[in-house]
């Protein structure tokens, strides 16, 4: 994912009062960035890329990479 296309999403998505985590996933990389709202207002970066499992935080949920990147050519599935 280029960089100045995640640096315009970061800026936007940030404004968002109620945001407290977002995903960036890239298929064609097989990517997946998690950015959650720490204390204090900082966000952390969290790279899944080679977790078995996509995990957001703020709403308790867990998913596995196979189902994230299914019907995405070149996975296995």
């Amino acid at each position: 994912m280029c960089g100045w296309w995640k640096r315009e999403k970061f800026i936007l998505y940030r404004t968002l009062a109620s945001l407290r985590e977002y995903a960036l996933i890239d298929p064609a990389k097989r990517e997946v960035e998690v950015f959650t709202l720490a204390v204090g207002g900082a966000w952390t970066l969290t790279d899944q890329t080679t977790a078995d499992l996509l995990t957001l935080a703020s709403m308790e949920c867990n998913i596995a990479m196979g189902l994230v990147f299914k019907g995405v050519e070149g996975v296995e599935q």
